[in-house]
């Protein structure tokens, strides 16, 4: 998962991800969370095989602070739940990245995000290209 990785990442030079949670929380690129994806990245950080686990009321305030940094934040009842993917539990990725024109980060290559007509989509680094944040000697 992109958010958590980002939350939690500690490598230097610092990755992608974690670039573009530091460009959101500077203001230098927007948020756009939903409740369902703030419930994923809370279970993903406190997950005892998560590399970067956390004690729950440590996420617990860094996903509250995520919601208050969001520029967008779409509640559940707000997103239609089309099927569009592969996966039907990505289906809310798709629709709330659809409904606000957002660029839907991800690393999930099954889902078929791809061929969602519409949807800008693509890895850490292609989103760091797209906000002009990306040196071209890197690697993507």
């Amino acid at each position: 998962m992109v958010m958590a990785a980002g939350l939690t990442s500690r490598r230097e030079p610092a990755s992608h991800s974690r670039r573009l949670v530091e460009l959101a929380i500077h203001g230098k690129v927007e948020l756009v969370v939903t409740e369902v994806l703030l419930q994923e990245v809370y279970e993903v950080l406190i997950d005892p095989k998560f590399v970067g686990r956390m004690k729950e009321p440590e996420a617990a305030t860094l996903i509250a602070g995520l919601a208050s940094l969001a520029s967008v934040f779409i509640r559940d009842t707000q997103i239609d739940h089309e099927h569009r993917t592969d996966d039907p539990d990505d289906d809310y990725l798709a629709d709330a990245a659809l409904k606000t024109g957002a660029f839907l980060v991800t690393r999930d290559d099954a889902a078929n995000f791809g061929e969602i007509e519409g949807l800008m989509v693509g890895r850490p680094g292609a989103a760091l290209r797209l906000v002009g944040a990306f040196d071209e000697g890197e690697v993507e």
